[in-house]
């Protein structure tokens, strides 16, 4: 392999398998990409990847497809799913996740639920399970959970609380995965403009913060800015709705060493009757 490959991946991927970083999946997502990584206070389908709470948001069947070309490599392919079936029970959720090529790859299926606890409170969870392989390594398998808070404190602001993996499962014996947690807010000053804030803690490794911007000039169009810290990370993005159910997101994230990473997603939300 070339050894540039080899020096981007290490940097990517060995801090944590300990071999997984705690953002190798994180954010499979084109919108929250380009918002910084926030996500934790979306309340629509693409709060699968970010916070199954926001799932309770969800009332007409709903699919996202996204991939992304970490660092223009081609040789790297990062790849999600995720799809919402609102009930009488609640909402019900499946993600899958891929990341890496044929030395290296991770893989992730779980299975979600979300509804409203109270009239402005809503709770969701995700059950997982995670699997890596790295050649000459072998393969690893565990079981892990997520948990997430959405309180919407009033019509322009809405709060978000997540946590992965909080009871630091193992891989193996002194070998965790990790445990990330997070805390974010949504404040909509005007119809067209959404802040957004979060804070983030991987144990570990250093708090980040996360800073984005998106306006809507209109209903089928927004433009998105972000920023996340630890690394410094500026991010950008659009949202196109192209049909009455289908919207296409796209974004670029820049990293000062590795370089950019463009992404893309369609989200498809069936039009109720």
């Amino acid at each position: 392999m070339c050894p540039k490959y080899l020096l981007k991946i290490a940097c990517w991927a060995l801090p944590g398998l300990g071999l997984c970083q705690h953002n190798t999946f994180y954010p499979p997502d084109a919108r929250a990409a380009a918002l910084g990584g926030a996500g934790v206070t979306f309340s629509d389908v693409h709060s699968a990847f970010s916070n199954q709470a926001g799932l309770s948001g969800v009332t007409s069947l709903s699919a996202i497809a996204f991939a992304e070309q970490k660092f223009l490599i081609g040789d790297i392919q990062s790849a999600a799913l995720a799809v919402a079936l609102p009930t009488s029970a609640g909402v019900f959720g499946a993600v899958i996740h891929y990341f890496g090529f044929q030395p290296f790859n991770e893989q992730k299926l779980g299975i979600a639920y979300a509804r409203n606890l109270l009239k402005h409170l809503a709770i969701g969870a995700e059950i997982s399970l995670l699997h890596a392989a790295i050649s000459g390594y072998g393969q690893r398998t565990a079981y892990t959970f997520e948990l997430g808070l959405i309180s919407v404190v009033s019509r322009q602001l809405r709060i978000g609380f997540h946590v992965s993996n909080p009871l630091r499962i193992a891989w193996s014996e002194n070998d965790y995965l990790p445990t990330l947690m997070r805390l974010g807010c949504h404040y909509q000053p005007s119809e067209k403009v959404s802040l957004y804030g979060e804070v983030e803690k991987d144990i570990g490794y250093p708090v980040r913060t996360i800073w984005g911007l998106e306006y809507s000039p209109t209903a089928g169009f927004q433009a998105r800015l972000g920023l996340s810290t630890a690394p410094l990370s500026p991010r950008f993005g659009v949202g196109l709705q192209l049909f009455k159910s289908l919207r296409l997101d796209i974004a670029a994230a820049y990293h000062q060493i590795l370089g950019f990473t463009p992404s893309a997603g369609f989200n498809f939300q069936k039009s109720k009757l």
